[in-house]
């Protein structure tokens, strides 16, 4: 099972604005009218700081997603964090989540991530589009993720260790025996594609292009964003 309108924001590098992304994809796509669900499984929370949820203690730590994920309890997404989206929370529990889902890869191999895949891919089914935020080094989390989306996007900066985090999730993807396909690659506002003559190691730059990658943290409005939430005007 696989959510054919899911994407998995991911590198397997950090601080390379997965967080910012996801944010911005999930609150646009909720501002056009399409009914969004965030799903978020980086623990440490970043997400709900950006889209506000953290800040008006809508978040449960990533409790609920641990208790369906691995014990089968019922998974229901917190309801109405802006118009039109909905989240799955991150938090403490998240790393109790990673500990679960690597034991049980450990004992059964990558069919240990099926059920809870299954659990996770049948929440998110009515939704127009799901957004995964991930963290870059837990790898059990983030083969939960590229098993349960059908594309990834990858944002990257303009240095050697972010565009090896490329090959790190790709790495991760032929292990979970995901069939993703690459929607984008992101690098400070600008789009990348893959060079195929290269390999498909080496990214080449399409300038001019102008996405949608993330809020911008040198706003004057900085303490506001951090304080209730980024807006939708605040991406770029």
């Amino acid at each position: 099972m696989t959510l054919d309108r899911g994407v998995v924001v991911c590198n397997g590098k950090g601080g390379v604005g997965k967080s910012s992304l996801a944010a911005g994809l999930a609150a646009t796509a909720a501002a056009m009218g399409w009914r969004c669900l965030a799903v978020d499984l980086d623990g440490q929370g970043n997400l709900g700081q950006d889209l506000g949820y953290q800040q008006a203690g809508l978040g449960d730590g990533g409790e609920s997603v641990y208790r369906a994920l691995l014990e089968g309890a019922p998974l229901t997404p917190v309801a109405g964090v802006r118009e039109g989206l909905d989240v799955l929370a991150a938090g403490p529990w998240t790393d109790r989540l990673a500990d679960g889902l690597t034991r049980r890869v450990h004992a059964a191999g990558p069919d240990g991530l099926t059920e809870p895949r299954d659990t996770l891919v049948r929440a998110a089914e009515g939704y127009d589009l799901v957004v995964f935020d991930t963290p870059p080094s837990t790898a059990a989390l983030l083969d939960l993720a590229l098993a349960s989306s059908r594309f990834l996007c990858c944002p990257v900066r303009f240095d050697q260790a972010s565009i090896d985090g490329l090959g790190r999730v790709d790495g991760r993807r032929r292990v979970a025996g995901a069939e993703s396909s690459l929607a984008a690659l992101f690098a400070h506002g600008r789009i990348l594609r893959r060079d195929r003559a290269g390999g498909g190691r080496s990214v080449r730059v399409a300038w001019g292009a102008n996405p949608s990658t993330g809020v911008d943290k040198t706003d004057k409005k900085k303490p506001r964003w951090q304080a209730i939430g980024v807006s939708v005007k605040q991406y770029r």
